[in-house]
């Protein structure tokens, strides 16, 4: 067996059947041009689902190890794939309008998320004690990267605490890459731990009692290929802002409020105004519970469908299948 092969602990498929990549195997060790070149020529259709393309969008948010795995495993799939799945229009269009995905191939968009369904229950909330210096607090879900953009909410915060003395802000998520600054000035504010929250883990019922509770969840990414955090937010009824950068907007699905990743007098004018005029924050909080969350279900009939479509065209190589068998 080739180690390309070995690494997936596989066989040989069979001739005509579909191999799909998942997004994150661009971190698998088993290298993709290797893998796809010996799957092509045993008639195997090859497929790919991409969340995003930020390491050729945006070079400078990645080192030079991640840019070259992905480069590696996309220039793979250029190569052999005919389908590529997009987990939101914004995606496809990136990787159709970039040239990304070669011509005569397929790009379908599949926006999923799991809630309130049987087989992926909603977390019962918990109960998190939050200092009593906070009355009202704006929530921040994400990894501390720079990409994540929780700067643009700390400005924004720094500017309204001193004109509302009870509001608090929560920063949810683990410390990642390039923000040693952030860090620093996050654990060193003058309201850390009172009315500034960075907690080192939250269970998913916290989570989901923080984002129930939140008067403003805030998505201020620079770029998403999804958003996962605005569903959240929104399936647990939370008013949400959500930046314009990547695809935060659309999967607010209309039930946000937008905003530019890049303007903090804008940030501050938003949240000051839902803080003021409670019928406008009303109008955002009724949004909110209006939202339907998409569902695995409709997600795995557009997978589904464009498999089906693929397995039924002309596999790679043209050979006689029993010539690949045995």
């Amino acid at each position: 067996m080739s180690p390309a092969l070995r690494g997936l602990d596989l066989g040989i498929p069979d001739y005509g059947s579909i191999w799909l990549d998942l997004e994150p195997a661009w971190n698998d060790p088993a290298d993709r041009a290797s893998l796809l070149t010996r799957l092509s020529a045993q008639g195997v259709h090859s497929a790919v689902m991409i969340a995003d393309v930020m390491p050729e969008l945006y070079p400078d948010w990645f080192d030079h190890q991640q840019r070259r795995m992905f480069g590696d495993w996309l220039e793979a799939h250029l190569e052999h794939s005919r389908l590529f799945l997009c987990i939101s229009h914004n995606t496809e269009r990136a990787t159709s309008g970039r040239s990304l995905a070669p011509e005569g191939s397929t790009t379908s968009s599949t926006a999923s998320w799991c809630h309130s369904e049987r087989s992926c229950p909603t977390p019962s909330p918990e109960e998190v004690e939050l200092p009593a210096a906070i009355e009202r607090y704006l929530l921040v879900v994400g990894t501390l990267e720079p990409r994540k953009n929780q700067a643009l909410v700390l400005d924004a915060f720094d500017r309204l605490s001193k004109r509302h003395g009870t509001l608090g802000l929560v920063l949810v998520g683990r410390q990642g890459w390039m923000v040693e600054d952030l860090a620093e000035r996050i654990r060193s504010h003058p309201l850390s731990g009172t009315r500034l929250l960075w907690p080192d883990a939250v269970t998913d019922g916290q989570l989901a009692w923080l984002y129930q509770h939140a008067f403003l969840t805030i998505a201020p990414s620079l770029y998403e290929g999804l958003g996962v955090p605005v569903m959240e937010a929104l399936g647990y009824g939370s008013p949400t802002l959500a930046s314009t950068g990547g695809a935060l907007a659309e999967a607010g699905g209309g039930h946000v409020e937008v905003m530019d990743p890049d303007d903090v007098d804008a940030l501050v004018v938003a949240i000051e105004r839902h803080l003021l005029d409670p019928t406008h924050h009303q109008h955002l909080a009724a949004a909110a519970a209006r939202y339907e969350p998409p569902r695995w279900s409709g997600a795995a009939q557009v997978v589904t469908e464009a498999l089906m479509q693929l397995a039924v065209q002309q596999p790679p190589r043209a050979d006689r299948p029993s010539e690949h068998r045995g």
